[in-house]
Parts: C-alpha cells; structure tokens; sequence
C-alpha cells in the first residue's frame, strides 16, 4: 500500500537541510504519478525532520512593541503594566495569598489544582481589585480566567461583607455579567467560577449560571452568557430573565476581540448586542451617579473641548479627544469592565485596539509582552501541499504526529467533513462544527477531553477559548485565513507550561500568509500588524506590493 509523504518545514530551513532531505522528498513527489510515497519513506523523513532540536521561533521575542502612530497617539497616559520588571517576575512565584485574594478563595483554588498564579495572574489580579477598567493581554493558555474571575469574586465577598454589617432593608447584592463568544465557553467559565465558589461557607454562599444553558437563572450572583443571550435576557424574552443593569456592578468580556468585531461605522456598531449591554451598564452608572460635574470639572471638559477644535495636526487632535474621553469616563465609575484577550489587532479598518481604547479610555493595560508572539513551547511545522495530496497529508500528520490527542481545523463546514471523512477510515475521531446541538457538541468535548476520541476535526468553532487539556498535535487541515485565527488555533496546544506540535498543510491560496509569516520573522516584526482583520493580506499585497509586509501601518518603509 503507497500513502503520501507529509513534507514537514520547519520555519527555518538550512541550506543543508534543503540539499539532503527536502529536494530528494519534493523530487519523489514531484515525479510520482499518485503524489505519493511509500510508507516507509514518510515514516523515515517525518523524524528525520521532527527529531531536530534547534526551533526558530515564528515571531521574534523582541521587548518592544510596534505601534501605529493613531494606536500612539490614542494611547496618551493610560496605565500599561508590563511583566518585563524582574520584582513581577519574582511576585509571579508568590502564593496567591500574597495578591490580596480573599481567603475563602483559596480551597476553591486547591479544588482546580492550581498552587500558585501564573504570570498574568500575579499582574492582573491586584490590578482589578484596585477598582477601575481594566484590559489584560496574554498569549493563549497563560490562565486569564483566573486572572479576572479572581478579583470579581474578592469584590463581590467584600461587598456582600459590607452588605451584612448594613443590616436589613440593604440594597439588593450586585451581579457579575461574564460575556463569552460561544456556549462551549460560557459553560466552561462557569464551571471555573462554580469550582472556586463551591467552597464557601453558607453565609457567603455564591451562586453561578450559565445563560445559554435550559436551567439558566438570571438571578444567580454570577452570569455567564453570548452577548445575545444576555442582551435577550435582559428585553425578558430569553430562559433565566436577565434583570437588567441596574444590578450588574462588574462587566467582563472574555476573547474580547471576537466580542468587539465587526464594523466600526456608528449605525452598525450600535445594533450589536455587546455593544447594547456595554451601552446600557455605562448609562445605568450615569443616571445613578451623584453629581460629578464640578466647576473646576466643567472647566477641565471645555479646555478639551477646546484643544481638539484648535488641533493642527491629527495626532494632536486624537490625543485632546483622548483626553476628554478620560474626563468623561468617571460618568460611569460605579461599574468594572474587565476585557481580556490573546490577541488585539491594532491596525488597518478592524482596529480593536483603538476601539476598546476609545471606549475604554481610562482603562489599565495589564500585559506580559507574550500576546501576538508564537509560544516558545510549540514546534511549528509548514506543508506546502497541492489540492490531490491534502487528504493524504492529513493522514500522514495524523499517523507520524506526536503521540496524544490531535486537533484539526478546517476553514468551512464542507471542508471539515472532507477531512472527518478521510480520518475516521483509519482513526476513531469526531466532527465538531455549530450545525450540531448544543449536547452532541458537549459530548463531543468531553469525550476529547478525556482522551476518549484520540481526534477531534473542527471549523473555527474550537479555537477559541476552549481550555483544551494536553493537545499534543494541532493540524491545520487548510492555513488560517488570517493572523489572528492562526495564533488562535495554534494556541490549542501547548497550555499551561506543556510543548506541543502544530502541522500547517497550505496552497498557493495560503502561500502569502505563509510568506508573511517568514518575513515578519526576518525583519523582527509582530505579525499582528501585517493585515487587518477585514482585508486579506491577498488584496494588501496586490495593491502595496512586498512594502505590505515590511511596515505594520502599511507606510514605506523608506526616506
């Protein structure tokens, strides 16, 4: 029986390498009527390839971080907490007593096995529970749950401690409102926020619920939802009947980006329903705010006012009209927003990061400089494949990967089905895509997670927030279509401190990203700037040509 080779790049190929291994394989394939080779040859070739040791990273780990003069204008004095200072690197080793949690927290902690913060917990967590807006950035699997369900709940104990120490006739306890892409994840995050809770002594007795689920209860302490779900709820039309804002004291949007995507035109922006529950929290804060407006305030908003209208530059102007944001931003003091996310795409039409910084003006940025970089644990592998070889590929990357469990990711519901097809042949796997009902879906992960089904073939439903445990293998069955699903689906593998492998199978369709990819290596650069989230990077280079790749804003690069 002949199958076909996997062809395994590494992101960087000595020249060595290429004469020895690389030109032999692409000859064989090359001359080979069926695009194949025998079993033997993929089985030699495949750890020739994966046995070495040396790895180049696909970005490069530099300290800085390249901005987009309107991001650096935007940005003005916002707080920006970095993991870069060696005293956070020695308090990430601390215990979490030593953050100020609230001590009823910490069996909830020994109930989820976790003995001591990661290093975006020993940032964030002191940060929220000083008050005030908060954006927390870290790369994918570095523990951001925690990291804001840990200083929501410390709040929600003081406050209900406060509560009872008024006496009866109090107002009502507030709730925390937890905004989830998907129903995968609401169910996931709370279940994290019942594990910590399910400690606590009857008196400080918490309650959690996830909105999308048929025993959803809107007046549980803590509410997990999509944005439509929590939008319904609060119009009265959706299962546990949302109370409204008036209750809610703490927002937290996590895959904040997902969340916030979309168009940035005002009329749009405004029908979405994340937009509509931020929109509702902010003007609830406002009508129950006590008088704010001093003179010496009234006069501060006028001088703003003022230097955005006298503004010669646009940069000047953006930094006034940042300015006033954050004068105004006290309007809404009374609530927490809280967003936290792997990746932030600061450039071109889909900026989110001067979205959330426009909305959020005040906000402290809480990050460990890891977010928009390839996680140091995973080997990356590249194929360039023509359309005949794809299946066999897959099942070359399959059957040689790394022992483990696999996931696959395809680009269409069409194409996942192609490539389920192709593996349960040879291998017990299973099909994960939004047409399924909520409980095949949930089965379906629990049985990948328990290392049940071996391999789990996905649309891009999976790569987003789902705490996959002890992924060895993630196969991109076709190439992302863009940077930040990339960063995404790789970021399944290698969680929590574990290595991991990642298999890109691409065409002359995926060949640019590809490029981007490698240039962005050589010229040190973030690769989140390269395209914006709504252009291809196809259409980017057909119209700027190779400067699209060498400068984030899309400038040239020359004098």
């Amino acid at each position: 029986m002949r199958r076909a080779v996997m062809l395994l790049l590494p992101s960087a190929i000595p020249a060595s390498l290429t004469r020895t291994v690389l030109r032999p394989i692409t000859t064989a394939l090359q001359s080979s009527s069926r695009s194949s080779l025998s079993t033997a040859a993929a089985s030699r070739f495949f750890p020739t390839l994966q046995s070495r040791s040396a790895h180049v990273p696909l970005w490069t780990r530099n300290a800085g971080r390249a901005r987009c003069s309107l991001c650096a204008a935007e940005s003005g004095a916002a707080p920006d907490i970095s993991g870069c200072d060696p005293a956070d690197a020695n308090r990430a080793t601390a215990g979490f007593e030593t953050l100020g949690i609230h001590a009823l927290l910490l069996p909830g902690l020994g109930h989820l096995g976790v003995s001591s913060p990661t290093e975006i917990q020993s940032l964030a967590v002191p940060t929220i529970i000083a008050g005030g807006d908060t954006v927390i950035l870290d790369e994918t699997g570095s523990g951001k749950t925690l990291a804001y369900a840990l200083p929501v709940l410390h709040a929600m104990l003081e406050e209900r401690a406060e509560l009872a120490d008024s006496g009866p006739g109090c107002a009502l306890p507030s709730q925390a409102l937890f905004l989830v892409p998907n129903s995968e994840l609401a169910v996931q995050v709370r279940d994290v926020l019942q594990c910590l809770i399910d400690p606590l002594p009857p008196a400080a007795r918490l309650r959690a619920s996830a909105l999308t689920e048929p025993e959803a209860n809107g007046d549980a302490d803590l509410l997990v939802a999509t944005p439509n779900a929590a939008y319904r709820s609060w119009r009265g039309s959706y299962k546990g009947g949302l109370r409204g804002a008036s209750r809610v004291r703490w927002l937290v949007l996590d895959e904040a980006d997902q969340l916030l995507a979309g168009s940035f035109k005002p009329a749009a922006r405004a029908q979405y329903p994340v937009e509509k529950v931020v929109e509702a929290l902010k003007s609830d804060a406002k009508r129950h705010a006590p008088t704010r407006i001093s003179a010496s305030s009234r006069d501060d908003e006028r001088k703003a006012a003022a230097k955005i209208r006298s503004a010669s530059t646009a940069e000047a102007r953006q930094r006034a009209r940042m300015e006033l944001r954050r004068l105004r931003a006290g309007d809404w003091a009374s609530k927490q927003f809280v967003l936290a996310a792997a990746t932030m795409p600061n450039a071109g039409l889909r900026n989110i990061d001067g979205h959330v910084r426009r909305c959020w003006p005040s906000a402290t940025w809480v990050r460990t400089g890891r977010e928009h970089r390839e996680k140091a644990r995973v080997r990356q592998f590249f194929v360039r494949v023509e359309p005949a070889q794809r299946a066999d590929a897959l099942r070359a990357a399959v059957e040689h990967g790394p022992a483990g469990r696999t996931l696959v990711f395809a680009n269409t519901l069409a194409s996942a089905e192609a490539a389920y097809d192709e593996l349960r042949e040879t291998c017990d796997a299973g099909l994960f895509h939004k047409e399924r009902p909520p409980d095949e879906r949930r089965a379906l992960l629990a049985a990948f997670q328990s290392g049940a089904l071996p391999v789990l073939v996905s649309t891009g439903l999976a790569a987003r927030g789902i705490d996959f445990q002890e992924v060895a293998h993630v196969v991109q069955y076709e190439m992302a279509q863009n940077v930040v699903e990339f960063i995404h689906r790789v970021g399944r593998t290698a969680r929590a401190g574990r290595a991991g492998v990642a298999t890109n199978l691409y065409d002359e369709s995926g060949s640019e990203l590809v490029e981007a990819i490698q240039a962005a290596i050589e010229q040190k650069l973030p690769i989140d700037h390269l395209f914006s989230r709504k252009r291809s990077l196809r259409r980017r280079i057909k119209r700027y040509g190779q400067a699209a790749l060498g400068d984030p804003c899309g400038e040239s690069t020359g004098s």
